[in-house]
């Protein structure tokens, strides 16, 4: 596996050179991602690249700037090359990879998904964290992440205090989970954003301009406040909660809302979102609910949890 380094400047498709194929196509393309091939989701076609005086990007881009509904392309880079127009953009590994790599696009005229790739933090205190990072017109760290089911959330407390998972799938922050996020929090990273995507591949988020837990002795209690977005504000309910596993119930409810939910949450009584509920689990309030955007019944297909400085 190659070493993956961060482009600091994105590079540009520029579609307006090939006016003689489209007298309409004006966008430009960005590359915001290269990384091992994505799954195979939100995809509107595929198709083999072919022989041409044409780029494969061109190809790509031509193609995509003829359906409105097309939102960018992923290049595959195996030995034969291949075309992946989207209606979304789905989760990608940030890494680079001897084969069956892939360069993602995106329409200059869309929201900038930003660009992923692995990154270690050095904070304030001395404490370093790893994890991954998107670079866009802001510079996130991943504190949780969820794809496609492939890690279990439905843990103990010692889980999320120590973290668990992969940057490679799902996972829940780094070597140290809760304490990690504590520490960065303390370390004014208290921006919060939560970008969501559900199986029609809609993509929406929240922001919060003020968010921060507690440490270990007063149960990670989480400060969350000043929301902006378009998933309308599930966090504001779970403002001051403890958070509980299943193992440790410090929710407001006369029962356990962790066992209940399926899940590991700042719960009160019980909750209006459940970001680490149990993948593809559509039981009222059991799977991964975001209430005021899709309801107790709708378990989400992708989440990414990330904070930054002000």
């Amino acid at each position: 596996m190659l070493t993956y380094k961060v482009l600091s400047v994105f590079y540009c498709l520029l579609l307006s050179t090939c006016l003689v194929f489209s007298a309409v196509v004006h966008n430009d393309f960005l590359n915001v991602q290269n990384g091992e091939i994505p799954l195979r989701s939100c995809i509107l076609s595929e198709y083999s690249v072919v022989n041409s005086t044409l780029s494969p990007r061109l190809q790509c881009g031509l193609n995509c700037n003829t359906d409105p509904g097309c939102v960018g392309f992923d290049l595959i880079e195996t030995e034969a090359r291949r075309c992946r127009l989207l209606v979304g953009f789905p989760a990608m590994i940030p890494t680079h990879t001897v084969s069956d790599q892939s360069a993602r696009y995106q329409k200059s005229a869309g929201n900038n998904i930003g660009m992923d790739y692995y990154c270690t933090i050095q904070l304030s205190s001395g404490f370093t964290i790893s994890t991954i990072c998107n670079q866009g017109i802001h510079d996130w760290k991943l504190i949780q992440r969820r794809i496609d089911g492939s890690v279990n959330f439905w843990r103990k407390w010692t889980d999320y205090e120590n973290g668990f998972g992969s940057r490679e799938s799902e996972f829940w922050l780094g070597k140290k989970g809760n304490r990690d996020i504590y520490e960065l929090t303390s370390d004014n990273f208290r921006y919060l954003r939560i970008e969501m995507m559900d199986h029609d591949c809609v993509w929406k988020y929240a922001e919060y301009s003020m968010f921060y837990i507690e440490d270990a002795a007063n149960k990670y209690r989480l400060h969350i406040g000043g929301y902006s977005g378009d998933a309308n504000d599930s966090m504001a309910f779970h403002n001051g909660m403890a958070f509980s596993t299943y193992d440790n119930d410090n929710d407001l409810a006369s029962g356990n809302c962790a066992f209940a939910r399926r899940g590991a949450w700042w719960y009160g009584n019980c909750h209006k979102s459940n970001l680490n509920g149990e993948y593809g689990n559509t039981d009222n309030s059991n799977g991964i609910n975001w209430f005021f955007w899709k309801g107790f019944t709708y378990s989400l297909k992708e989440v990414r949890m990330m904070v930054r400085k002000p």
